[in-house]
């Protein structure tokens, strides 16, 4: 009777825990090793893809001194073209690397009337 009672005690640590066993088949299983590889990588990559940008201050980057402008009498248009050092500080990607050539305009309008 005693060792009755002390094996009903101690059967919920003799049966397997079905969650485990699942775990334990999905892993086993040759054809699933794939997939659990895969998931392994994505979560492994998913804080590579959160990655912080932290752009220059676009007054700091020096693109401006080589600017352009041209003037009429209600209108300045200021052009200036990035290097690639100067792109990739301001956006944080090396965007020529895609044949993206990246062109800072400012344009002001010193009259009362809409630009067309």
């Amino acid at each position: 009777m005693l060792n009755s009672a002390r094996s009903s005690s101690s059967a919920p640590f003799d049966r397997p825990i079905p969650e485990i066993k699942l775990f334990l088949l999905f892993v086993a299983n040759e054809s699933s090793r794939f997939y659990w590889l895969l998931i392994v990588l994505v979560l492994l990559l998913i804080p590579g893809g959160c990655a912080s940008f932290k752009p220059v201050p676009i007054d700091q980057v020096p693109f401006k001194e080589r600017a352009k402008t041209n003037e009429s009498e209600d209108l300045i248009v200021t052009v200036a073209v990035l290097s690639n050092k100067e792109t990739e500080q301001v956006f944080g990607l090396p965007l020529a690397d895609q044949g993206v050539q990246s062109v800072w305009i400012k344009v002001e309008n010193k009259s009362n009337r809409p630009i067309c």
